[in-house]
């Protein structure tokens, strides 16, 4: 490094650490860029997670309905049926849309879940023919749904599981718990209904029931560990309306008989319906937490990008800034010195020599003058004196 010049050593030496920290900053800040991206996945996640509670929702109803409508031979729910297969459609083909639209940002693990639940769903035509001509039995036919439903709930577990975000990641587990439990609150409505279309239990079907209720109240104490506090009391309030507590009294009727349960299916259905509903409601205000929060975590991810990115942009140009000034301070009043001494060693009348730059810089501009002053007494002692002497003068800028 001793044929470097000055200027090029001291820029080596304060531009070397600060280009390891700019490159720090950089970094940090490119980590912060692609969590941006992550955050956009949540947005993206909530919305999809919305679509697929509100499909599971409207193929919940569907096989109630068509086990009424199955139980009672089409006796009983035709027009009802039709309409809520109306109702499954507008929700279903939403799902498709998103699901095809959002095919590029998902892993591939992911997409995988999500194609076996839109297969699933495409071969729901086929069934609803099925069912219309009763060419199927109501077992055959609650089993298609709930696969339907199981599928669409490992597609929801999928996206909770890709959740980045820690703050939400407990609010989408409760809504994932919170739409299992409310599944099995769907399927033992048509199960009960089967049940009391017939008059009687089929085989298993008593534990069946028995174990969906208790896998229901389960899923539930999931949800509550991790819901809102909101939406905890949003829950209870609704938990202690009159057709929860019908359908709890229907459940110790049809659990402690086996037969002459003197409850019409229609009326169980529309009982339990009503519980779903308010379950429902509780669904949507939970779906709104998880919407909102991931909105939330988006500006926060984002803002934390941007306020990396400008950090990086201002640390850089502070930096060369501060090297710059570094460097003129010290370079240019050495430079001035050098073109004093050139010129007296040229005998000519030197330049004003600027005092200025740090202390040690100035010290040896002072120390300068001095022996420039020396020298030409020395001179001016041994010679006599011709013209006018040249003196170096010092600049008083500082």
């Amino acid at each position: 490094m001793r044929h470097l010049r000055l200027r090029s050593l001291l820029l080596f030496l304060v531009i070397t650490p600060c280009a390891i920290a700019v490159s720090f900053a950089v970094h940090v800040a490119w980590e912060k860029r692609q969590s941006a991206g992550e955050a956009d996945s949540l947005v993206r996640l909530s919305s999809l997670a919305v679509v697929i509670g509100d499909l599971l929702h409207q193929t919940q109803r569907e096989r109630g309905t068509s086990s009424v409508y199955l139980s009672s031979h089409g006796a009983k729910f035709e027009q009802k049926l039709r309409e809520q297969r109306l109702l499954t459609d507008g929700v279903r083909v939403r799902f498709f849309e998103t699901v095809e639209s959002q095919r590029g940002t998902w892993p591939a693990h992911v997409i995988a879940v999500l194609e076996l639940a839109v297969t699933s769903l495409r071969d729901i035509e086929a069934r609803r023919r099925q069912i219309s001509a009763l060419e199927i039995e109501p077992v055959e036919e609650m089993a298609y749904y709930t696969e339907v439903n199981e599928r669409l709930l490992e597609s929801l577990g999928a996206l909770v599981i890709n959740t980045t975000d820690a703050s939400l990641r407990g609010t989408a587990t409760a809504y994932l718990y919170f739409l299992r439990a409310k599944e099995k609150t769907g399927l033992e409505r048509a199960q009960a209904a089967n049940v009391f279309g017939t008059g009687h239990f089929g085989a298993g079907q008593l534990a069946l029931i028995a174990g969906l209720i208790a896998t229901e109240n389960a899923y539930l104490d999931v949800f509550q560990r991790f819901a809102p506090p909101a939406v905890l009391d949003a829950f209870e309030r609704r938990s202690a309306g009159p057709a929860v507590a019908e359908v709890r009294h229907m459940e110790e009727v049809l659990l402690s008989r086996e037969g002459s349960f003197g409850i019409d299916s229609a009326v169980w259905y529309g009982t339990m319906t009503k519980k779903i509903d308010l379950l429902k409601e509780v669904e949507d205000l939970l779906a709104t937490h998880v919407t909102e929060g991931a909105g939330q975590a988006a500006d926060r991810t984002r803002a934390l990008a941007w306020g990396a990115v400008w950090l990086a942009v201002v640390f850089l140009l502070g930096a060369i800034l501060a090297t710059l000034a570094l460097v003129r301070s010290i370079v240019l009043p050495l430079a001035g010195l050098s073109r004093a001494a050139d010129a007296l060693a040229s005998h000519r009348e030197p330049e004003a020599v600027p005092f200025s730059g740090p202390r040690e810089v100035q010290e040896l501009t002072a120390a300068f003058v001095r022996l420039v002053f020396w020298v030409r007494s020395l001179a001016a002692a041994s010679e006599p004196p011709v013209g006018r002497t040249s003196a170096v003068r010092l600049s008083s800028r500082r």
